[in-house]
Parts: C-alpha cells; structure tokens; sequence
C-alpha cells in the first residue's frame, strides 16, 4: 500500500515537470514566435514605404520628365512656343499617353494662354481653351472640342473674366526659378480634385522668358494605389504634405474634395493614431515605428508608421510622408488562438512546435505579406518596375564599361496606341488582362538577359544588349509585331490596339537618364508624326538628342 503511494506521489510529480516543462516551452516559443511576428510587421511596413515612395516618385516623374522635354524641344527649335497648331499637336499624344496627367498648358508674357485637357463632360476627346492677344491688346478667350483623333467638333466664346496665365502661381513660380519646379498641390476648381503642378519656364538665347509650361498631375491615383496595398486586415494609410494636408488615404471617400476648396488636414478625420505618432516624430526627415497603446485593453495595440517621401525630388524643402497603421490583432489573433488550444493538448507538443516555426509563421503572417507586394515587380503584369529596372540597367551599363565589350545597349521606350479607348469601353478588368497578355507576347520575344519594364499606366520600357552587328531597329520592329499585329482575345471578343516604340542606343559614358530622355524623345516626338511605328533617336551630340531618325521609319506602313 506505501509502495502504492509512493509511485502515485512520483507520477505526479513527473507529471507536474512535465506539465511545467511544455507550459515553459510554449510560453517561451509564443514569447519568440511573437517577436519574430512584430519584426516581420516591421519590415513589412518598411518594404510598403519602399514600394510607396518608388510608384510617388514614378507617377511624378513623367510629369516633370515631360514638361522638360517639352521646354527643351521648344528651347532646340523643334517645337514653337508662339505656334497654337503646333503645341496642341505636340501636347495631344502626350496627354493620350500620360493617364496621370489631366492638363498640359502653356502661358506667354504677353498674356495669351493655351491650355489643353481632355474633355470634362463627355470624358472622350479633347478640350483646348485659348486666349489670344490681338494687336490693341484686347485678350480674347476661345474654346474648342476635338475628337480624339484631335478633329473639330465644335467652337465657342466662354462668358465672364478672361483668365491670364500671369496671375497663376504656376506662372510666377517658374518664371523666378531656374529650371524646372513643382507648386504646392491644391484643388483643382472645376474638377474638384486633388492636383499638384509641373511648371517650367521656356526661356531664348537672351535668357527672356518666352513662355511657361505647366502640366497637372491628378493625385487621386496615389489614394487608389494605398487601398489596394493596405486591403487585408485593419489596416490604413495615407499620405500628407508638410502641412499636414492630406493627399491621399486607402478609403478614398475621406479625401472626396469635389465639394471643397482645400485639401483636408489630418486633424479633420480624429485619427487618434497618427495624431500620436505624428507627435513623438520630432525629425519629419527620418523613419519613425511606433507602438500605439489602445484606450481599451481587448482592442490590442496599434503598429504604426510614419516615412518621409520625396517624390518632388531631395532639393524640394517640402517632403511628403506616408503615414501607415496596422493593429496588432491582424497577425497576433490566430497566434493567440493557436497558443490556447495547444496549453491543453500536451500530447500534440510535437505539433504545435511544428505550428510555430517558420511555415506557420509565414501562414500567420500572411495579410502582411499582401500588404508588402514584391517591391521588385509590377503587381498587374509581373514585369520589373521602374525602380528595379533602373538598378538591373545601372549595373548592366557599368559592367559594360567596365569590360569594355563590343556589344551595344538600346533602350526602348513603349507606348500602347489605343489602350485608353478599350479600357473606357469595355472596363479596367479587361484592360488589365490586355495589359497582362501584351506583357507576355512582348516578354515571349525577348531573350533571358534582356529586361522589360512596366513603367505607366500603359507604358513600357525596354533594354536589349544586342551584338555589335545587330540591327536594333530590324529587332524591335519585330518585337513590336509579335506584340500587336494578332487581336487579344478577352472573353471571347477581339481587341486591336498598337504600340509606338522609341529607341535609343547607349553612348559610351552616357548616363541613363539621359539615355531614358532621348528614347522617350524619340517617342512623343513619334507618336506626333504616325503611331504603330518605331523610331529611332539620332546618335549624334547630346544637343540634338531629340532628334528621330525619320529616313528610318518613311519606309515603314502603320501596322
């Protein structure tokens, strides 16, 4: 009976180690198990600010890139800023090509003003309001509605005020700035909607002003893009100015300013937050990650974000900052959960330390993982991005140089003729997949060591490291075929569309901005002369880059 006794009391004890033992060693891998969740939400909001500040510098980038080139053409010769036909000719390509991009205008010292958008009320075609001087000084304002083929449609004489481009802050900020500048965003009137403008002035051999161009970016765009990447979970985000106006959120319908004159601060949605963050962030130019308290224990913690943007370039005092939130029940619930269960079932030990290791780390991780999206690729159509691109054709250039090889680099810029109409017709799944199906034609035809990009809405770009011998503009002239000349069958319906390339070769010791800037030359300039061909930027001085080879393409039919 004493023996009896005794083994029960050393069962039960054994029984209370063990019992202490897989307690301890839960606790412990919970403890670990959720560190390692907080550092990967960490990481995860750091690869969001990445990918963020690279689609912020890329959405602006075709704006001042555009309105540069236009400056530059007109300082070359080849385009007249005094010539109305001219600008609307060289502006509508631009504006077909360029979704972000709502207006491009251009004012002159004497008052008169051109300024092209695309038609307001029936969302198709184009609306040019001019306001021209006459001999006594008398402005007068005209306007016209073309097609989107850039055809009349009809004319009339607006009422009240006419406007005078040198009065506008775009204008009077360009003209005291050398080179290029961006204004303070702002709403537009008529559209209501959050804009931020590209402004340069055009200047002569004297260094007088001769005109200003300014082109409008819509920055509605930014607040879509942080509501697709934040849709898992809790989670938000949006994007202020200096002053603590909001640009952008992932719910939209909290910056609708249609109804307002001024953009809304962040003090007007009560984020408590962002509030506290945004107040312990004493140094606005560096990353902040915080933890937020909650006022009641079962609603858990906040992890929140703040990381400057510099879209606008580091010489522009006026940083951006993205702002992003994320609470901590989004990835600590089924942890929690799981760790529960477990403290009961002691003989599945074996089970739940295989739970929480890395595969189940990775599967509790995983709104976090929709949240950080490859920053590397473009989500639509899993071609390379523009800021990964850039850097596989950084290195691509300086191991060239570097071995000196007698290989040639060209660079293709690509834009979609027709996309647009299609995307607005038929809806934006459609286009999409379009978009997804030219990707795997274009990439289909391209060997493992050359590189495509998406850059734009329907914008691409394109690097080829061709043999000496090669004919550069032979190849991508079949490229471009194999792309385009079959319809896309989408749910059973044909679409046609087609694809202007321009193309530059690289020049020993060129930089890739300026190989990028005479590819996209050779573009727009293209896409003014005859779209659906491919044209080639002359390899002469860096003067005359904007040059096209036109003896090249007068050969060529439209496909």
């Amino acid at each position: 009976m004493q023996t009896n006794r005794l083994r029960v009391f050393l069962i039960a004890i054994f029984l209370q180690l063990q019992i202490a033992s897989v307690v301890a060693i839960l606790q412990g891998v919970s403890t670990q198990t959720r560190e390692q969740l907080d550092e990967n939400a960490r990481q995860s909001l750091m690869r969001l600010g990445i990918a963020v500040a690279d689609r912020a510098h890329s959405y602006l980038a075709n704006a001042s890139g555009t309105t540069t080139m236009l400056a530059e053409m007109s300082a070359q010769g080849l385009l007249d800023t005094g010539d109305s036909a001219a600008l609307i000719s060289g502006f509508l390509p631009v504006l077909k090509s360029r979704d972000a991009m709502g207006n491009l205008y251009l004012g002159r010292p004497d008052g008169s003003f051109l300024f092209v958008t695309r038609d307001p009320d029936s969302g198709s075609g184009f609306e040019v309001r001019e306001v021209v001087v006459s001999d006594t000084g008398e402005h007068t304002a005209v306007y016209r509605r073309l097609d989107d083929n850039g055809a009349l449609i009809d004319t009339w004489t607006p009422e009240g005020r006419v406007p005078d481009p040198r009065e506008r802050p775009w204008y009077q900020l360009a003209t005291t700035t050398t080179g290029h500048v961006w204004t303070d965003p702002y709403v537009f009137v008529r559209s209501g909607q959050p804009v931020i403008t590209s402004t340069i002035a055009v200047r002569d051999a004297n260094g007088e002003t001769v005109g200003v161009i300014g082109a409008d970016v819509r920055i509605t765009e930014f607040s879509r893009y942080l509501r697709d990447m934040t849709e898992a979970g809790s989670s938000s985000a949006m994007i202020i100015d200096a002053d603590d106006r909001i640009l952008a959120h992932s719910d939209p319908q909290l910056v609708d300013t249609t109804s307002e004159e001024s953009l809304p601060s962040i003090g007007s949605l009560g984020d408590s937050d962002f509030e506290h963050l945004l107040a312990t962030a004493v140094n606005h130019e560096a990353m902040h990650i915080g933890v937020v308290p909650a006022e009641e224990p079962a609603e858990g913690e906040t992890l929140v974000m703040v990381r400057p943007l510099w879209p606008l370039g580091h010489d522009n005092k006026a940083s951006w900052r993205l702002l992003v939130k994320i609470p901590t029940r989004d990835y600590e619930a089924d942890l929690t959960s799981s760790i529960d269960r477990k403290l009961t079932l002691f003989v599945t030990v074996l089970a739940v330390f295989s739970l929480l290791s890395g595969g189940a780390v990775w599967k509790l991780t995983e709104p976090l993982k929709r949240l950080a999206r490859d920053a590397g690729t473009d989500p639509l159509t899993g071609a390379l991005n523009r800021r990964e691109f850039e850097h596989s054709v950084l290195r691509l250039i300086a191991s060239r140089e570097r071995q000196a090889t007698p290989d040639k680099l060209v660079l293709v810029a690509l834009d979609l003729d027709g996309f647009k109409p299609v995307n607005d017709s038929v809806g934006h799944a459609v286009g999409d997949e379009l978009l997804r199906d030219f990707t795997r034609r274009l990439g289909g035809g391209l060997r493992s060591n050359d590189l495509l990009a998406r850059t734009g809405g329907d914008e691409f770009v394109v690097m080829l490291e061709l043999d000496a011998s090669a004919d550069a503009f032979d190849i991508v002239e079949r490229l471009r075929h194999r792309a385009v000349d079959a319809p896309f069958l989408i749910n059973g319906k044909g679409h046609r569309i087609g694809v202007t390339a321009g193309l530059a070769e690289h020049r020993h010791g060129e930089s890739l901005a300026s190989l990028m800037k005479r590819a996209d030359q050779a573009l727009i300039v293209g896409k003014a002369t005859a779209k659906n061909r491919s044209y080639r930027a002359l390899d002469t001085t860096v003067s005359d880059s904007a040059a096209v080879d036109a003896k090249a393409t007068d050969t060529l039919s439209a496909s």
